[in-house]
C-alpha cells in the first residue's frame, strides 16, 4: 500500500469509526470515552493511567511502541495489538467489517512468521469446523477460519467461540482446563480430558469473563469436575482465577491446581506439558490426580471491605496505647525507614532484630520488648 493509499484508508476509517470508539470496544473494561483522554496501558502493569487517546492517535507515556515500533498507535495498530494478528490480519478485519478496500492492497506486514508447526482445528458440539488456532516455529500463534473460497480469513470477527475439543468436554464427568492447545492434547493423551481456549490468558484475568458473556463458553462445563492448570507466569494465575471464580456454583466441583505443589522447581512459565516431560506420562498422571485429590475446592477470594467512622466514634474511642518494640524508634504496625543509600539502614535494622531476640538494649540505650524475630533481606546477598 503506498502513502497515500494508506492516508486514503485511514481516513475512511477515521471518519466511520473514531480511535477513541474503537479503543473502547476493544478494551472496554479500561477506557470509558465519557469521563476523559487518559486510561491504563493494556502493554503493562499500569496503574497511573498513561495510555492518552488525543487528535486521532493513542500514546503510551510509559514508553510502550507501537507493533511496527513507531511511538504512537493508530487504528491498525490497536487491532494488531489487541487480537495478535499481522498487519495485513489487520487490515482485512477493518476492511470486512467497515467495507472499505483499497483495490486489494493491504499495509505492508511487519511480522515476520516462521514455519506452521500445528494447526489446532476448533469444532461445535458435531464436530463442524468453526476456527483454527495456527503455532508456528519459532513459537507464535495465529488464528483463522476458512473464507468458503477455498482459503482463510486470518480473523476470527463474530465467529462462535467455543471450548477446544468440545464434542470430547460434553461427553467427560471431569475436565482439566489448561491454557494451551499443546497442554489439552498431552493431558488427553493421559485419559484426562483437556480443554483450553484460543483467546489465551492475560494478567488481568479479563478475557474469560468476555468470553463467557459474549459466547457462554463456559456453559459445556455445567455439572462437571473441574480442575484449573494455570500456566506458572504474571498471566497464567490471574487467568486461572477468573476461570475458576466463574465456575464456583454451576460445576459439581472446581479446583485450582498449583504445579508448583508437584514441581517446586518449575521454571517461569513452565505448564503441564513441561510436568509431563520432565516426569514421564505415567508418573505426571499420577501426581496430578494426587494433587487433584488433596487440593480443596476453589474459594473465590473475598472482596475487601472498607469500614467508615465519623469524627465522634473516633473523638469517643478508647485507643491503645503505642506498644513500641524499640522504644521511641520501632512500634508495632507498619514502619517505613527511608534514608540514602550506603547510610547504615540494613545494618541498624538487623541490630534492632539481634538486640529484640536477646532481650537486650537497641543501640546499647533503646529499650526492647523481648520476642521473637524474622528477618527477611529480599534485595541483599548472604555478604550482608
Amino acid at each position: 500500500m503506498s502513502e497515500s493509499q494508506y492516508t486514503e484508508f485511514m481516513a475512511k476509517i477515521k471518519a466511520i469509526i473514531p480511535l477513541e470508539k474503537l479503543f473502547s470496544e476493544l478494551w472496554p473494561d479500561l477506557y470509558d470515552p465519557s469521563r476523559n483522554s487518559h486510561c491504563p496501558c493494556d502493554g503493562h502493569d499500569d496503574v497511573n493511567g498513561s495510555f492518552e487517546i488525543k487528535n486521532g492517535f493513542a500514546y503510551c507515556h510509559a514508553g510502550c511502541k507501537a507493533p511496527n515500533g513507531g511511538s504512537r498507535f493508530d487504528h491498525l495498530d490497536l487491532m494488531v495489538l489487541h487480537h495478535g494478528v499481522t498487519y495485513k490480519a489487520a487490515t482485512e478485519m477493518l476492511v470486512e467489517r467497515f467495507g472499505i478496500g483499497v483495490d486489494g492492497k493491504r499495509k505492508p506486514d511487519t511480522t515476520k512468521l516462521g514455519e506452521i508447526d500445528t494447526v489446532y482445528q476448533y469444532t461445535d458440539e458435531h464436530n463442524k469446523p468453526l476456527y483454527e488456532v495456527v503455532r508456528y516455529r519459532p513459537k507464535d500463534f495465529r488464528q483463522r477460519r476458512r473464507n468458503g473460497k477455498g482459503g482463510y480469513n486470518w480473523s476470527l470477527a463474530d465467529t462462535r467461540r467455543v471450548l477446544y475439543r468440545l464434542p470430547q468436554v460434553l461427553e467427560a464427568d471431569s475436565v482439566w482446563f489448561c491454557e494451551g492447545e499443546k497442554d489439552a492434547i498431552n493431558l488427553s493423551a493421559l485419559q484426562l480430558c483437556g480443554t483450553t481456549v484460543a483467546q489465551g490468558a492475560d494478567r488481568e484475568g479479563r478475557k474469560w469473563p468476555q468470553l463467557c458473556e459474549k459466547y457462554q463458553i463456559h456453559r459445556p462445563l455445567k455439572g462437571k469436575n473441574v480442575f484449573v492448570i494455570p500456566d506458572n507466569d504474571a498471566a497464567g494465575y490471574p487467568h486461572a482465577h477468573a476461570v475458576a471464580k466463574s465456575l464456583v456454583g454451576s460445576t459439581a466441583s472446581v479446583k485450582l491446581l498449583d504445579l508448583k505443589q508437584i514441581w517446586p522447581e518449575i521454571p517461569l512459565k513452565g505448564d503441564v506439558s513441561d510436568l509431563i516431560e520432565r516426569f514421564g506420562p505415567q508418573k505426571a498422571k499420577r501426581l496430578l490426580l494426587d494433587v487433584a485429590e488433596r487440593t480443596a475446592e476453589y474459594q473465590a477470594p473475598k472482596p475487601v471491605k472498607f469500614g467508615s467512622s465519623t469524627c465522634a466514634d473516633l473523638m469517643a474511642a478508647e485507643i491503645p496505647d503505642i506498644r513500641w518494640v524499640v522504644d521511641g524508634l520501632l512500634c508495632e504496625g507498619l514502619v517505613v525507614l527511608a534514608g540514602s543509600p550506603k547510610i547504615g539502614k540494613s545494618w541498624m535494622v538487623l541490630s534492632f532484630c539481634l538486640a529484640i531476640a536477646a532481650g537486650t538494649r537497641a543501640l546499647s540505650h533503646f529499650t526492647t520488648s523481648p520476642g521473637d524475630v524474622l528477618y527477611l533481606t529480599l534485595d541483599g546477598s548472604s555478604r550482608i
